[in-house]
């Protein structure tokens, strides 16, 4: 649509888009140019693209279901079809042996930023605060903004972008009625994984504000080139205060742009409905193809090729 008539659009149209977005749109303009001038393209690792194809067991699974004459391509249910959300419990119940999800706690998203949406819309009202370590994915200061809420920042770049927990307390004291804390470990963008040390400071002091809601983005998990631990490691009791978002995109079919995710959460949220295609692509990634590391390997070559490079 061209506001030619000059409708005046919500606020939300003032969002600020995503710096990131707009550098990797840049990147085949330039090198259209480079072609031109007969160099090589640039090599694109600005939104964590993988550089290899996706899992062959993934795609021969898929390929299957769809030869086999059983899926139909109707509505499915807001959260997602039954089976789908059976294969990410059983998912969960290898993540998390001592938490005890359900499927009526699970549904499936159109992409992580769907679900980040979800999560924010049932959390944030206006004037809300939400509070998040530095540096973080850019998209949740939009959808923050769009809601009317506020992201307050947590300084770490002093402690090598680990959590500070006398950063949080000072952020705590200073907004005592902030509604959610933003996890995002491994985190985007600098890959920083968190320790035990660095969970069970966390989980101490954030027993102290029973009223925060925890968003635990694990969105990278499957990307971890060390033991991934979360809150719900060190302590299950916060599965009732965390709402967990992973992707089945990245880390299990090796195709970021499939935009597959899910997330648990102790409350049913209407989600709007997920194309069948997708979450039958989900199911084979869990449990006809099993649990892969496609991505994984992608990211690693990108690292071997920086190191070589530099």
């Amino acid at each position: 649509m061209r506001n030619e008539n000059n409708v005046k659009l919500t606020e939300r149209t003032n969002a600020p888009l995503s710096s990131i977005r707009e550098i990797s749109s840049q990147i085949p303009v330039i090198n259209k140019e480079r072609e031109f001038f007969g160099l090589d393209p640039l090599i694109n690792l600005s939104i964590g693209q993988p550089h290899i194809p996706p899992d062959p067991k993934v795609l021969d699974a898929v390929q299957a279901k769809l030869n086999s004459g059983t899926l139909s391509f109707c509505y499915s249910r807001s959260q997602g079809r039954t089976e789908t959300l059976e294969a990410i419990v059983r998912l969960y119940s290898y993540y998390y042996p001592e938490v005890d999800y359900t499927k009526d706690e699970v549904m499936v998203t159109n992409g992580a930023s769907g679900a980040l949406w979800n999560a924010f819309s049932i959390l944030i009202e206006k004037n809300d605060i939400v509070l998040a370590f530095e540096p973080y994915f850019s998209t949740y200061s939009s959808q923050i903004q769009a809601l009317y809420g506020e992201l307050k920042k947590i300084p770490t770049f002093h402690n090598n972008f680990r959590p500070d927990i006398a950063k949080l307390e000072e952020s705590l004291a200073t907004y005592p009625n902030a509604k959610v804390l933003i996890l995002n470990y491994p985190n985007n963008p600098s890959g920083v994984s968190l320790h035990e040390d660095d969970l069970q400071a966390l989980a101490r002091k954030l027993n102290e504000y029973p009223q925060l809601i925890v968003i635990i983005d694990d969105v990278y998990r499957d990307l971890n080139y060390t033991k991934h631990l979360t809150l719900l490691d060190i302590d299950p009791s916060f599965r009732n205060r965390c709402v967990v978002i992973n992707s089945g995109a990245k880390g299990l079919a090796g195709a970021p742009d499939l935009k597959n995710r899910y997330g648990e959460c102790q409350e049913r949220v209407d989600t709007g409905n997920v194309t069948t295609t997708i979450i039958k692509l989900i199911w084979c990634s869990l449990f006809d193809a099993g649990r892969t590391d496609c991505c994984r390997r992608g990211y690693v070559k990108g690292s071997i090729l920086l190191v070589d490079l530099f």
